[in-house]
């Protein structure tokens, strides 16, 4: 088991898109979205890892030794495990968990359409010690299995605390036939403390997408913050 025990993007976007698959399309409506998280997570076990509102547009996420807060500009909106159809919160552990998966309001929720997942990653997981040991097992799921390439080279954004997030972007060109499966994907981790990483993953499949969320992305990622 390496960096993560769900299930990969790539598995996700093969179920996607294949022609047997009837995932939900409903567009995000934030209206709902912001009622559901009115409703609180604090102190309901069900919902593990814990989320609940912050001020403005920030959430606040707690699981183990992790409490920290995030905050997301429009026209993102944050959706809660139980409202994405792939999320399994009941393989979450003390290794690996979904935090929340952000989306662009008004665009189907499927694999295909741009979001970012927020996830805790537990060091004691094969290659995920460090921050430079998961982008070595990345680079060896892009570069060596998906013929991928390095779209922007490892970089490091300024965060609301001391820790920094360690940026790295890929791009996997379609593959003959099947243009949808042109992906870019760009990658933050924040050393959180002895045990635990907290990791950013934005995922888009065409040029025009990468250039709508890719600034969105950065943003979230420097507005990490403890509390």
């Amino acid at each position: 088991m390496a960096c993560s025990t769900q299930k990969s993007d790539q598995q996700n976007l093969n179920a996607e898109q294949s022609p047997a698959a009837s995932p939900t399309t409903v567009p995000v409506d934030e209206v709902k979205v912001q009622e559901n998280i009115a409703r609180g997570m604090l102190g309901d076990s069900t919902m593990f890892p814990f989320v609940w509102q912050g001020e403005g547009r920030s959430l606040k996420f707690e699981a183990y030794t992790m409490r920290f807060s995030l905050t997301h500009s429009s026209p993102l909106v944050a959706m809660t495990n139980d409202l994405v159809q792939w999320v399994k919160p009941d393989e979450y552990s003390e290794n690996n968990g979904v935090f929340i998966h952000y989306f662009r309001n008004g665009r189907p929720m499927k694999l295909t359409e741009p979001y970012v997942r927020v996830e805790y990653i537990n060091k004691n997981l094969p290659y995920c010690g460090t921050v430079d040991s998961i982008y070595l097992w990345l680079d060896g799921i892009f570069i060596e299995r998906r013929a991928a390439q390095v779209y922007k080279e490892a970089y490091k954004l300024d965060t609301q605390t001391r820790a920094k997030a360690e940026c790295k972007e890929y791009y996997s060109p379609p593959a003959p036939g099947n243009p949808l499966s042109e992906k870019y994907a760009a990658y933050a981790y924040i050393d959180y403390d002895s045990q635990y990483l907290i990791g950013l993953n934005m995922t888009v499949t065409n040029k025009a997408d990468y250039d709508l969320m890719i600034g969105q992305f950065k943003e979230i990622a420097q507005s990490f913050a403890l509390f």
